[in-house]
């Protein structure tokens, strides 16, 4: 792997990732093949889907150009001072907020205690928590340790990935304490103008999908032109441009979730040639 690479995440992530990146032109190939050429302004040449937890080392060292992954994995790594944050995507594995990291276990406090048990998916930040207890490794998902944990005594916790909590009350389990907050990052060594555009695009990118590109025309003899616009549930101004059959042109970005109501509502006014599409990208 050169520098020109691009690191993505496999497993869980991957899904939420590989669709951004094909919302912005990107394609990466099916199949299995872990390393693929890419073409992005001669910003990478290629892609690598790694596991997560190998993109902060890879990056360090100079295999990677850049790399997306969970902030947990930096942390994780110990290299959050050496590696720069260059787009935060806040989505998680199945939800559009941050998952965070936790310790979680049958009482509502922490008892940092010789006898505790603490089985982690995070050794390095659960030491930042327990300085007494023994710290148990797992490569498990944190869905086995939760199981685990149900059926041990009181003095054993689980560290692990909380996204909704709803596995943690199913086995009658709480958070004891949240260690980090860790939405999905876009990651490199060294910040260039070209990272942060990209950063930017992935982050519009995932902003896009919350929206539609509206288009309209209106008579401007109706006289209702500067109300529709004004009561528009749109993020900035419209643009309005003026045609020759005397209609205006007009174009905005709304909100998917009130993109019906405002439809039946312009049609009603009289609007003509009512487009919605979708956005690739929406970068302010």
């Amino acid at each position: 792997m050169k520098e020109s690479v691009l690191g993505l995440p496999k497993g869980s992530l991957f899904p939420t990732v590989g669709k951004i990146i094909n919302r912005i032109g990107i394609e990466i190939p099916r199949g299995r093949k872990a390393v693929c050429e890419c073409e992005c302004a001669g910003v990478f040449k290629e892609i690598a889907v790694l596991r997560p937890q190998m993109i902060p080392w890879l990056v360090s060292k100079g295999f990677l150009k850049a790399g997306i992954c969970g902030r947990d994995c930096v942390f994780e790594a110990g290299l959050q001072n050496e590696l720069l944050e260059i787009a935060v995507l806040p989505f998680g594995k199945n939800s559009d907020s941050a998952v965070k990291i936790a310790v979680f276990g049958k009482k509502s406090h922490l008892i940092d205690h010789p006898e505790t048990i603490v089985f982690s998916e995070y050794p390095y930040l659960t030491a930042g928590v327990f300085k007494k207890a023994a710290i148990v490794p797992s490569d498990g998902a944190t869905e086995a340790l939760v199981e685990v944990v149900s059926q041990m005594h009181s003095l054993v916790y689980g560290v692990g990935v909380v996204e909704t909590g709803a596995s943690l009350q199913a086995n009658a389990l709480k958070i004891v304490k949240v260690i980090m907050e860790s939405p999905v990052i876009l990651i490199a060594k060294e910040k260039t103008p070209e990272l942060e555009i990209f950063g930017r695009i992935l982050a519009g990118a995932l902003e896009s999908e919350k929206h539609y590109l509206l288009k309209f025309n209106f008579a401007a003899a109706s006289g209702k032109l500067e109300e529709i616009i004004k009561n528009l549930p749109a993020q900035k101004s419209p643009t309005i441009n003026k045609l020759a059959d005397g209609f205006f042109a007009v174009e905005t970005v709304i909100p998917k979730k009130s993109a019906g109501g405002l439809m039946i509502r312009l049609q009603t006014e009289g609007a003509t040639g009512i487009l919605l599409t979708e956005i690739n990208s929406l970068i302010a």
